[in-house]
């Protein structure tokens, strides 16, 4: 990772992006057209530019060309989406080489992925690598220089002592098993997250506790630290068959800036809870949770849902549309540069 390098291509990138928009917004759509080819020739895998390059063919009436190019973002955008659930699995088995390599190749064919970035200084941090996770959050920055994760995570990586304890490390069993039984799982979101918690110590994958109270059931982390508590209607039906003896294990699946998603299994039920589902197919309380939160399904047979990705979208005032796909907008002849800029 050449941060130098980095800045270059995300500020060129940038800069031909709205001389496209420019020409295109013109009518100059034969200029718009190879400037946009030559941009592709740059950068193969920008599937933001193939699904422009495909807006300003299918204005000119070129519907072959129009359809050539809207299939190649489609194709691009499913491989990148591919590569973040795999690089997410590997996180959340604390399988961190993995986690590394999977989001170095994601920044390979795509440079621009403040995401990608995040995650593998998060990956490096757990291994021990300070000096390469440093880089990382420094790269993401160049993408977005609001990045509140990469920022703070900057900030630590300075400050600390070279015996800094993070939250966990402690490897989990967590993977496609984890996620597989029908009744046993369940993916949801905390509520009363302490105001002004340090969200960025967290990482997706880690293990976290479920303490019994009167409410239902607290979250706190392995430093005993409160993260929160569950939903009320999920955490009193929690308490009640802990206490009947059932054993569960939770860990973190997504953590934003302001939220933190669990996903709970089911570990040991007891013989007079063996009639009493867990988690419900149907139960209410998850009927509320925003689906772009949670990075699973609901018991899907270890199935991924499609997924913005766990460490956050701060980018810069307007990159989150520039550089975010487009698709059904472009198939409802929306223009992809009315919100774009």
């Amino acid at each position: 990772m050449d941060i130098k390098v980095l800045t270059n291509k995300i500020s060129f990138r940038k800069e031909k992006t709205l001389e496209i928009k420019s020409l295109f917004n013109s009518k100059s759509f034969e200029d718009a057209e190879q400037m946009g080819l030559d941009l592709i020739q740059e950068f193969p895998n920008d599937f933001q530019t193939h699904m422009i390059v495909s807006k300003i063919y299918f204005e000119q009436d070129k519907s072959y060309e129009a359809q050539l190019y809207l299939h190649n973002a489609s194709t691009l955008e499913k491989s990148i989406k591919e590569q973040t659930r795999q690089s997410i699995e590997f996180a959340m088995q604390s399988d961190w080489i993995n986690a590394i390599e999977s989001n170095q190749i994601i920044i390979e064919s795509f440079p621009w992925e403040l995401e990608a970035y995040n995650r593998l200084g998060k990956a490096f941090l757990e291994r021990g690598n300070k000096k390469e996770s440093l880089i990382a959050f420094k790269c993401a920055l160049v993408i977005s220089p609001t990045s509140k994760i990469a920022q703070k995570n900057i900030e630590r990586l300075q400050k600390t002592s070279k015996n800094k304890v993070t939250i966990g490390s402690q490897p989990n069993n967590l993977g496609q098993a984890f996620i597989q039984e029908t009744g046993k799982t369940c993916v949801t979101k905390l509520v009363n997250i302490p105001v002004g918690f340090d969200l960025t110590a967290l990482i997706s994958g880690h293990q976290v506790n479920l303490s019994q109270n009167e409410r239902g059931i607290s979250i706190t982390d392995q430093n005993n630290s409160r993260l929160g508590n569950l939903e009320p209607k999920l955490g009193m039906r929690l308490s009640r068959l802990i206490s009947g003896g059932n054993e569960y294990q939770a860990n973190i699946t997504h953590v934003g800036e302001n939220n933190i998603n669990l996903i709970i299994r089911e570990t040991f039920k007891h013989p007079s809870q063996s009639t009493k589902s867990s988690f419900p197919a149907k139960i209410d309380m998850m009927n509320d949770i925003s689906t772009q939160m949670i990075p699973y399904e609901i018991n899907d047979g270890g199935k991924l849902m499609d997924l913005k990705d766990w460490s956050d979208d701060d980018t810069e005032s307007g990159d989150d549309n520039m550089f975010t796909p487009r698709i059904p907008q472009l198939i409802a002849d929306k223009s992809p540069f009315d919100d774009d800029f």
